[in-house]
């Protein structure tokens, strides 16, 4: 059951972010490359960072092979959801700075 739960959910970092940039509209993402990437944080920790900690099976610990590639990926043991979500908002950051959309 653990096993299908967690399936459930983003699987990688890249999985994640994709589904976070596919919810964003041009004007969202146009904004967001406007944006600092501080401000960025600061504004979407309740939004998105709220969103991904709930859909995602952040707060509830159910995403542990999302967390492993978190791990690996940032090279830091990461442990509270908003550490989390936090590095999720910055790659998405970075994701959006790299595309052209």
């Amino acid at each position: 059951y653990l096993e299908l739960l967690d399936k459930h959910f983003p699987q990688t970092v890249s999985e994640a972010i994709d589904i976070i940039i596919d919810m964003l509209d041009s004007e969202d993402i146009e904004e967001i490359k406007r944006q600092d990437k501080y401000k960025f944080l600061s504004y979407q920790h309740f939004g998105l960072g709220l969103f991904m900690r709930n859909h995602f099976g952040i707060n509830l610990r159910q995403s542990k092979t999302l967390c492993s590639d978190i791990i690996e990926k940032s090279g830091v043991m990461i442990y509270m959801s908003d550490g989390i979500s936090g590095y999720l908002l910055e790659e998405i950051w970075e994701e959006i700075q790299r595309r052209d959309f």
